[in-house]
């Protein structure tokens, strides 16, 4: 099972993920979260193994997050995917060398997140059986 948490200060788009998510078999929506600061501070945050991550939001942003994840050596599991509004491409640049995992556009199709999260967590299975 595939254990995911979105953070995304708007509730809207926050409710239709978490709906389409967890209607996918064998993934499960743990906790959304609406600000970076209270993602951090979310202790069930060690038991995903995704984030969906927007950049923009108030008290922390998607950069500041990044930043903080991937200093922190204790999330060196955690696969991040940025789901944003902004199309650009030294947005992209910038959040993919910080550590993303990946970059989708909000109004990508749900089926190109859908690839992109089972072709992560696939890809992290196959790197641990080595």
């Amino acid at each position: 099972m595939i254990k995911i948490a979105i953070v995304d200060d708007h509730d809207t788009t926050r409710g239709v993920l978490e709906i389409l998510i967890n209607g996918l078999p064998k993934v499960e929506v743990k906790f959304t979260e609406n600000n970076g600061r209270s993602l951090i501070q979310n202790p069930n945050l060690k038991k995903v193994d995704l984030l969906l991550l927007d950049l923009t939001m108030p008290f922390m942003d998607g950069f500041e997050v990044l930043e903080h994840l991937r200093s922190d050596s204790s999330f060196d599991f955690l696969k991040i995917i940025v789901l944003t509004l902004h199309e650009s491409q030294q947005l992209k640049e910038k959040a993919i060398k910080m550590g993303a995992n990946d970059y989708l556009l909000k109004d990508c199709d749900f089926i190109e997140l859908k690839e992109a999260i089972y072709n992560i967590m696939q890809t992290t299975a196959e790197e641990t059986k080595r």
